[in-house]
């Protein structure tokens, strides 16, 4: 599957679907991003729909706890502005599908900082040339 699947209604759906999620992270990530390694957020509504999406690219060899430092004023500033808002996170890379070590910090990494600033974590997906897989099932 892939973005091309979407239903035409889907910026009303709630992300809480995986194969409808992956879909989506399909959507919002480039084959650039994939390239270059990029991280997106996807900020979402209080009925879980993707409203704003936001990309930080060439993350490269980054340690997933340093992006903890730096994204952690943004998300406190989210929830004070958008206390319902939840977040949907997507690692784009190049190689294989299949969830590395490194995939799994940068997930445990998203859901400590998601638990600190008391910002649900509705999903951390892996987005690689050939398909979108999912970090946390």
């Amino acid at each position: 599957m892939g973005f091309q699947d979407l239903p035409l209604d889907w910026q009303d759906r709630s992300v809480a679907d995986p194969q409808l999620t992956a879909d989506i992270v399909d959507l919002f990530v480039t084959e650039e991003g994939r390239r270059e390694g990029t991280l997106y957020l996807l900020f979402c509504d209080g009925q879980n729909r993707v409203r704003a999406p936001m990309a930080i690219g060439n993350i490269g060899a980054k340690r997933p706890e340093e992006f903890g430092l730096l994204l952690r004023p943004l998300f406190e500033l989210v929830r004070q502005t958008r206390p319902e808002a939840g977040l949907l996170m997507a690692l784009a890379r190049t190689g294989l599908p299949d969830v590395t070590p490194v995939d799994r910090a940068w997930a445990d990494a998203a859901r400590r900082l998601c638990e600190q600033v008391a910002m649900p974590l509705l999903g951390f997906y892996i987005a690689v040339p050939e398909r979108v897989v999912d970090a946390m099932g």
